[in-house]
């Protein structure tokens, strides 16, 4: 989730001078500009980076107690950099989807074959802004379900829909940063009742490089959230996708904002959770008075 997200961390004990030193345990809330949210990954993973480095905590693990149960954060030096472990719980997209997110009935098999001729996700003019903007309309959607997208698939309980194109097209890390998104369109297609974020993802190119499995992007209107950088929840139901559709356990994946960033996924070091490992930056600190 965003930079700008708020933070709330309170110590599990009595509050003290160096409380955010000493205690490995903390209460963690998220709150995008729009509301509050179940699960954050990015932030939780911001939080821990914090406390490590600017609050000089010693712990090799930190505990937070959230909305999604108690998730840990260990710090693990891999050569010369410092990565951050997160524990998340494994979000398979299996859920159905609620019937305001349904294809319509009016979109046979010959109209989506007839409306997918005007549809190219990897067109820079245009068309694909348009055909993405239009993923839940009445004509584009039959279109992109049978031409476009290989797996659709929904999580309850963080109102997530899972968009996974196909790998046919090739469209790979350069072609799923060349999708622009009418924000505004997308928003309007859902209500915020049903739908929190699109992961989108794809396939990594055949010989592409940096060692990707895969790609995705994420996008939040309806919490405020035009496009999030790293979406450490997304992993979370994006690693048990690609786990059995690849057959692999460990993954690394791009995800691809304008200021994107790798993650790098466990799926058997613990049983039903997804660990997620990536690297925090401190860019910008301030001090506030209550």
């Amino acid at each position: 989730m965003p930079v700008l997200k708020l933070h709330k961390v309170d110590p599990a004990s009595c509050p003290g001078p160096d409380v955010f030193r000493q205690h490995d345990t903390f209460k963690l809330r998220w709150f995008t500009p729009a509301a509050e949210v179940p699960l954050c990954g990015h932030a939780t993973l911001a939080s821990a980076a914090t406390l490590f480095t600017a609050s000089g905590n010693p712990a090799p693990t930190l505990h937070f107690e959230t909305l999604s149960g108690t998730l840990s954060v260990t710090r693990k030096q891999d050569g010369q950099r410092e990565l951050l472990q997160m524990s998340l719980p494994s979000s398979a997209a299996a859920d159905p989807l609620p019937a305001q997110l349904q294809p319509p009935a009016s979109c046979t098999p010959a109209a989506a074959a007839a409306a997918a001729g005007k549809v190219d996700p990897a067109d820079a003019d245009g068309c694909s802004r348009t055909a993405f903007s239009q993923l839940f309309a009445e004509k584009a959607k039959g279109a992109w379900l049978s031409s476009v997208v290989r797996h659709v698939g929904y999580v309850s309980a963080l109102k997530y829909l899972l968009v996974v194109l196909q790998p046919d097209l090739q469209l790979g890390r350069q072609g799923l940063q060349a999708l622009q998104p009418d924000i505004e369109q997308l928003q309007a297609a859902a209500a915020p009742d049903h739908l929190g974020g699109i992961i989108v993802s794809t396939l990594a190119s055949q010989g592409e490089a940096g060692g990707y499995d895969f790609h995705s992007r994420f996008f939040a209107p309806w919490l405020g959230v035009e496009e999030d950088p790293v979406t450490g929840s997304a992993h979370a139901v994006l690693g048990p996708y690609y786990a059995a559709l690849l057959r692999k356990q460990q993954l690394c994946a791009r995800q691809c904002s304008a200021r994107g960033g790798d993650v790098w996924m466990d799926l058997a070091a613990q049983p039903g959770r997804v660990v997620v490992s990536g690297e925090a930056v401190i860019q910008q600190t301030w001090d506030a008075e209550y």
